[in-house]
């Protein structure tokens, strides 16, 4: 039987609770949560491995309560399109439709603008986005204590 992968385990969990999804840096956060974390995927890895993926789609959009990117099992209601991978169809990860000047046509283009979004809060090790609706960006934090417990049960 094959075993879920830990962004898989956390997107349904959190689902599970009745929210949408999850941003980058919160999903590449928690790896330091795993039991045996002696490697740790980057996004551009997180990408193709959510692409290679046969559970579910993931869906980015864009999120109005954190007013940032995440990452969720995607709903049908959800309009959006598939970056090609490679210049081939894939099935595997949509964004939403809005946001294809934001992401670009492919995988690869999609990947560098996740990167150049979330590459700092990442370095910074702050991998929580906090609304700041003021700027109607995303304020980035380190985990709270309730971060930390839902990361830590998602891998028990």
């Amino acid at each position: 039987m094959k075993q879920n992968k830990y962004w898989e385990i956390l997107l349904k969990k959190h689902r599970d609770k009745g929210k949408d999804g999850l941003t980058i840096p919160f999903i590449i956060g928690s790896q330091n949560y795993l039991p045996n974390n002696s490697y740790k995927q980057n996004i551009s890895e997180l990408i193709y491995d959510i692409v290679s993926s046969n559970l579910f789609e993931i869906c980015i959009r864009f999120c109005m309560g954190t007013n940032t990117f995440i990452a969720e099992i995607r709903k049908e209601r959800n309009v959006c399109y598939f970056p090609k991978i490679n210049n081939n169809e894939q099935n595997k990860l949509s964004v939403g439709i809005y946001h294809k000047n934001d992401f670009g046509e492919s995988i690869k283009e999609l990947i560098e603008n996740l990167i150049e979004k979330f590459q700092n809060p990442i370095d910074n090790k702050t991998y929580s986005a906090e609304p700041n609706t003021n700027e109607r960006t995303a304020k980035w934090n380190k985990f709270s204590a309730e971060d930390k417990i839902f990361i830590k049960e998602c891998f028990k």
